[in-house]
């Protein structure tokens, strides 16, 4: 204990005289205080007699802070100044904590994200203007950037430590150097969710990401009312708006906004609501035209999903399910977990490819080949030599010394995926090669 701030400095000069200190114990509370107020002057020294000392370095006033945090100004009045550093940090959670508060959050999720920021270790990083931000132990630029504004986390789209680029979810260490660059074009996805540490990172990414959804299913309800008018042979300009205007009524809503959504969550059904708008028309009883099937490219975002039970590719045969929580559910025909089911009943629709020539799809792929040295190898060389990204592999070991390589590959549709499959079935010691149902 010393009497004043520069008198710790000059503790630590006069004990890093007398003993050697180890490499990479000093720490410096004083000049960057911990986030509830904590300051002192850390470092390990040896002895002459190869024993290991830890030293605290404080004032009397960063003592009782350390002891009392927040309510020390109340316990010893002339410490006022010295508390301010604990309180201030308490009104800047309290703050925090409104602020996510106002997302509207599960109530569930808001004690879990709350109750992650109280509980963790700290670590100290810097932005590219020397400003010092303090985040939970395990936070990535993610997490960084939501700290430092809720627009720069929903568009960060890369982020240099130290000068170097690195993905944004490598978490941080102490003491680095962070910059966000900002893209207009980036947006949160889903999977940050799992890595983010702290609460007002997952607040924020949940609130974007629900508000996201529901312009989608906005959207998507949309596409589906076209689809169920073009059964008939109608579109929009054969709506009487006052007969719309009474099925809003009737079915207690107030905005065409709440009924698209309804229609994109599977609430409501297209076809009976046509037959609804247009029963003077006796449309049980007029021919229909061939089934239009709704047009998707599979790349619409949240609320349009190809199932990983058969992953769907561009020119298989598709169908679709409207579900209330994912939006359309897009399987193949042939998928397994469709052979029971009848898919003739009204919440399976009729869907399609559009063009889908600038985007790429996951599918799976099953090479079984011989044991040998150097099979694995040739097999990847050949992807990389047709620009094939590999998203997931594992092996398994066959009946009759046989390897099973089980693959998650990128493709663009299937004479893409047909001509990586002729490909691998080319090479050496390759004895099966298919896409699995």
């Amino acid at each position: 204990m010393v009497s004043d701030r520069a008198n710790c400095y000059q503790a630590l000069c006069i004990l890093h005289e007398l003993y050697r200190p180890q490499v990479g114990t000093f720490k410096d509370f004083i000049a960057i205080p911990k986030g509830y107020g904590f300051q002192a002057l850390e470092t390990c020294l040896l002895t002459h007699s190869q024993q290991t000392i830890k030293v605290q370095i404080q004032t009397n006033s960063m003592y009782q802070v350390a002891q009392y945090g927040v309510a020390a100004k109340w316990r010893f009045p002339e410490l006022k100044k010295s508390a301010e550093i604990p309180h201030q940090t308490l009104q800047k959670w309290i703050s925090q904590v409104d602020e996510i508060y106002q997302y509207d959050v599960d109530v569930n999720d808001f004690y879990r994200d709350i109750q992650a920021d109280l509980f963790l270790q700290e670590i100290y990083v810097s932005t590219p203007t020397g400003k010092s931000i303090v985040l939970p132990y395990g936070s990535n630029s993610i997490d960084f950037a939501y700290a430092i504004h809720t627009d720069l986390g929903n568009h960060c789209a890369e982020t240099r430590v130290n000068g170097k680029k690195v993905p944004l979810k490598m978490p941080l260490f102490n003491g680095a150097l962070v910059e966000i660059i900002r893209s207009e074009m980036a947006s949160p996805r889903a999977s940050w969710i799992n890595v983010v540490v702290t609460a007002k990172a997952k607040a924020s990414i949940r609130s974007w990401l629900s508000s996201r959804k529901e312009v989608e299913f906005i959207s998507l309800g949309k596409h589906v009312f076209n689809a169920a008018l073009s059964q008939y042979e109608l579109d929009d300009s054969d709506i009487d708006p006052e007969k719309f205007a009474n099925l809003l009524q009737t079915l207690k809503m107030k905005t065409k906004d709440e009924f698209w959504t309804a229609l994109g969550k599977g609430e409501q059904c297209g076809k009976l609501v046509v037959h609804r708008l247009f029963d003077h028309m006796g449309l049980a009883k007029l021919p229909k035209s061939a089934k239009h099937p709704m047009m998707i490219s599979g790349t619409e975002g949240l609320v349009v999903n190809l199932k990983s039970c058969c992953h769907p590719i561009p020119d298989d045969r598709i169908i679709a399910k409207i579900n209330h929580t994912q939006g359309l559910a897009v399987h193949r025909v042939a998928c397994p977990t469709l052979r029971n089911i009848d898919t003739s009943v009204d919440d399976y629709l009729a869907v399609s490819w559009v063009d889908t020539s600038a985007a790429l799809y996951s599918s799976p792929l099953i090479v079984v080949a011989e044991n040998k040295t150097g099979v694995l190898s040739s097999v990847t060389a050949l992807m990389e030599r047709l620009s094939v990204n590999i998203e997931n592999l594992n092996l398994e070991a066959e009946a009759g010394g046989h390897k099973k390589l089980n693959f998650l590959i990128k493709v663009s549709d299937q004479k893409h995926l047909q001509k990586i499959i002729k490909g691998i079935r080319n090479l050496d010691r390759i004895i099966k090669v298919e896409r699995p149902l």
